[in-house]
C-alpha cells in the first residue's frame, strides 16, 4: 500500500565514492533506513549537470530526459524503492557544497518529476551556517519587496507592484522599494520575516562574486560586507531572479549566502527565466503561501498550477521543506482580563450571599401563604 514519506537523505564521500544515507524522519524517530548506498555511477556535480550549463533543455520533455538520466546515475535501487511506493510526503536533502547544484526537483520516475510529487529542501553543509537561528520564525508576518533595483528591468518592477498589490488585498503588512542603495535594501532584509526580490543576480566563478545587481553596475554583494550588514535576517527569501538558486564548491552563491545568515528558507530558480512565467509563479507561489503558511508546499502547488511550462521546474528550495510560519498567538485584551477579576469574589461573600437568598424564599410571605408556598393540587 501506497503512503506518504518523511526522509532525511544525505550525500558523502566513503572511501573516495559518493554514498547516500537516508533516514525516517518521522515515526521511526531517525532511524536509519538504509546502509551506505554507492551512487550506481559514480560521476561528478559537474557531469551530472553538464547540459543544463550548456542551456540544452528547452520545455518539459527535455528537462524529462534529463530528470531520468540523473536518476539512474545517481539514485540506488533501495532508495528508488521508498519513493516508488509514496504518494507524497517529504525529502531533506542535506549535501556538500559540490552536489547543492545539482537540482533533485528534477529527479524523474516512472511517476513523474519528485519536485512535482513531494515536498523537497536541500540544505547545504556550509561553514558558518547558523542552524540555530534558522529555527526560530520572525513575528509577526510583514512582507518586504525590492523591485527592480537596477532600474533596467520594467517587468520586474510591475512583478513587485502586482505582489505587493496581492498581498496588501489579504491585508497584509507590506513594504515596497524600488531603490539601488545597499543600505536600504538591507533596512528591508532585516526588517521582515518575507522578502521577495525582483530583478538580476549575479553568479561568476571567473571573478568570485555573486549577489543582486543594482544601479550602475553595482552589487548587493553576498560575498562581503553586505551580507555582514545583515543583523536580523528575515525567515524567507524569494528571490526571482536568473541563476539565483546557482552555487558551487567554492562559492555558496545568493541561497548558500542567506542560508549562513539564519534565512531558513530560499526559493528561486536555477537557470534564466522569461519575465512573464517568472511573474506568473511568483504570482501562484505567494497565492498558496498565504493559505498554507507553507513555503515548501506553496513551491509545490505552484509547480503543479504552472505545469503547462518548463519555468515552473527550474525553481529550487533550500532549506528543511518541514519549516514553516506558525500564525502570530492573538493575545487576550487587557480589558478581558480585568473583568474576569472583578468577577473573582471572594469564597465566603459568595456563601453569605447564598444564605441571604435562602431566607428570603423561606420567611418572607407570599401572597395568600404563611410564608411557605403551596401549591393547590388540581
Amino acid at each position: 500500500m501506497k503512503k506518504s514519506i518523511s526522509l532525511h537523505c544525505e550525500i558523502s564521500l566513503n572511501e573516495n565514492k559518493w554514498v547516500w544515507k537516508i533516514f525516517h524522519r518521522r515515526g521511526s524517530g531517525n532511524a536509519s533506513v538504509s546502509r551506505l548506498l554507492p551512487f550506481p555511477q559514480q560521476i561528478s556535480p559537474a557531469e551530472a549537470i553538464f547540459s543544463i550549463q550548456q542551456g540544452k533543455l528547452l520545455n518539459r520533455t527535455d528537462y524529462a530526459r534529463f530528470g531520468a538520466s540523473l536518476y539512474r546515475n545517481i539514485i540506488p535501487q533501495e532508495f528508488a524503492a521508498l519513493l516508488n511506493q509514496a504518494t507524497g510526503g517529504d525529502c531533506l536533502f542535506i549535501v556538500p557544497p559540490e552536489w547543492a547544484i545539482v537540482p533533485f526537483e528534477l529527479l524523474y520516475d516512472n511517476n513523474g518529476f519528485w519536485g512535482d510529487r513531494f515536498i523537497l529542501g536541500t540544505v547545504i553543509l556550509l561553514p558558518e551556517t547558523n542552524f540555530e537561528q534558522i529555527q526560530k520564525n520572525n513575528s509577526p508576518l510583514t512582507f518586504g519587496i525590492i523591485a527592480d533595483p537596477a532600474n533596467d528591468l520594467p517587468e520586474a518592477y510591475e512583478e513587485g507592484v502586482s505582489i505587493r498589490n496581492f498581498l496588501r488585498s489579504h491585508k497584509q503588512n507590506v513594504r515596497m522599494i524600488s531603490s539601488g542603495l545597499p543600505e536600504k535594501i538591507s533596512e528591508i532584509l532585516s526588517g521582515n520575516s518575507v522578502v521577495h526580490f525582483a530583478g538580476h543576480s549575479e553568479f561568476s566563478e571567473s571573478s568570485g562574486r555573486f549577489g543582486w545587481k543594482l544601479k550602475n553596475g553595482e552589487l548587493f554583494d553576498l560575498t562581503g560586507k553586505d551580507k555582514k550588514a545583515l543583523q536580523n535576517p528575515p525567515s524567507l527569501v524569494f528571490s526571482n531572479s536568473c541563476e539565483a538558486a546557482c552555487t558551487s564548491k567554492e562559492l555558496a552563491g545568493v541561497a548558500g549566502a542567506f542560508m549562513q545568515s539564519g534565512v531558513a528558507q530560499i526559493v528561486g530558480p536555477f537557470t534564466r527565466v522569461a519575465d512573464k512565467e517568472a511573474q506568473q509563479c511568483a504570482a501562484v507561489f505567494y497565492e498558496k503561501f498565504l493559505q498554507s503558511m507553507h513555503p515548501a508546499k506553496a513551491l509545490l502547488l505552484m509547480k503543479k498550477i504552472c505545469s503547462d511550462s518548463a519555468a515552473s521546474l527550474v525553481y529550487r528550495l533550500f532549506g528543511d521543506p518541514c519549516w514553516t510560519f506558525s500564525q502570530p498567538a492573538i493575545s487576550e485584551p487587557r480589558h478581558n482580563v480585568n473583568i474576569k477579576r472583578k468577577k473573582t469574589k471572594p469564597v465566603l461573600l459568595i456563601a453569605a450571599i447564598i444564605i441571604f437568598l435562602l431566607l428570603v424564599l423561606l420567611f418572607i410571605p407570599f401572597p395568600g401563604g404563611d410564608g411557605i408556598q403551596y401549591i393547590h393540587p388540581k
